[in-house]
Parts: structure tokens; C-alpha cells; sequence
């Protein structure tokens, strides 16, 4: 469990040091509301591609579990987050079922190549 946390952290780190990045583009490239969207997205994508390999090298063993499990966490945080700022969060919407998907399938793909 401890790997899991360990590439929590530090996913989340890239993922804060992404967004501001992102943010600071959407402010001087003025972008759409949709590219804003899809760039989350692969940003969301990306680090828990990058935390199930991180997983997947610590534990050695069912790594694809262990990024599942990972990639589950990641954004089931990030939707507990989302809930607790907003005062509300529509967990079925077509957005964050999609999202919960892709972040899961991030974590498993990343366990499996390491």
C-alpha cells in the first residue's frame, strides 16, 4: 500500500505543478471551455499513467491490480476534492464516468509496462 501512496504524492505534485501551468495558458491563449476540458483529461490520463508505473515497479507482483487500485484512488480523491469545493459533485455524469475510466485504465496500463 505504501507504493501506492508513495506515487499518490507524487502524481499529485505533477498534477498541481501541470494545472497551474494550464491555468497560466488558459489565461494568455484565451482558450475554449471544451480544449480546458480535454486538457484535464489528459493531464488526469497522463499522471495516473505515470502512477501505475511507479506502482507497478515497487510491488513486482499483479502490478495491473495494483494500478487499477491506484488509478481508482487518484481520482476518487480528486472527486471527493471536487465535492468538498463545489458542495456538490454529479458522480454519474457522463464527464466523471468517462474520467473514472480513463484514470483507471491509466493506472492499470502504466502497472502493466513497468
Amino acid at each position: 500500500m505504501m507504493a501506492v501512496l508513495k506515487a499518490l504524492v507524487v502524481s499529485y505534485v505533477l498534477t498541481g505543478i501541470v494545472l497551474v501551468l494550464l491555468a497560466f495558458g488558459v489565461y494568455k491563449l484565451e482558450l475554449s471551455e471544451a480544449a480546458v476540458n480535454i486538457m484535464v483529461i489528459v493531464v488526469y490520463l497522463a499522471m495516473t499513467f505515470l502512477g501505475g508505473i511507479i506502482t507497478g515497479k515497487q510491488v513486482k507482483v499483479k502490478k495491473y491490480l495494483w494500478g487499477a487500485l491506484y488509478g481508482f484512488l487518484y481520482i476518487a480523491l480528486i472527486f471527493c476534492a471536487s465535492m468538498v469545493v463545489s458542495k456538490g459533485f454529479d458522480l454519474l455524469a457522463v464527464s466523471s464516468v468517462t474520467a473514472m475510466f480513463l484514470c483507471v485504465g491509466g493506472g492499470i496500463f502504466g502497472g502493466m509496462i513497468s
